[in-house]
């Protein structure tokens, strides 16, 4: 079930790119933000969507277009 943390559809709840309630460091020189965890995805065109604790989007693996999920935690594959 999606909560207001969530982005739970294509550009977001709104579906406007934006995430409210949500501040972030202006100057990433002096404050970089801190990587999670990094997963190629191969050639694709889809952003993320991301419910509770998934994230989930499309993929090209080859000749292959996949639907994926993955877990926001450590980035490891679901299904």
């Amino acid at each position: 079930v999606p909560t207001p943390n969530d982005f739970p559809q294509f550009l977001g709840p709104n579906r406007d790119g934006r995430v409210q309630n949500v501040r972030l460091e202006t100057d990433w020189s002096a404050h970089p933000p801190k990587l999670l965890w990094r997963h190629p995805v191969g050639s694709a065109w889809s952003g993320f969507v991301t419910v509770g604790e998934f994230a989930f989007t499309q993929q090209q693996h080859d000749e292959d277009e996949q639907v994926v999920c993955y877990a926001l935690e450590n980035g490891e594959p679901v299904w």
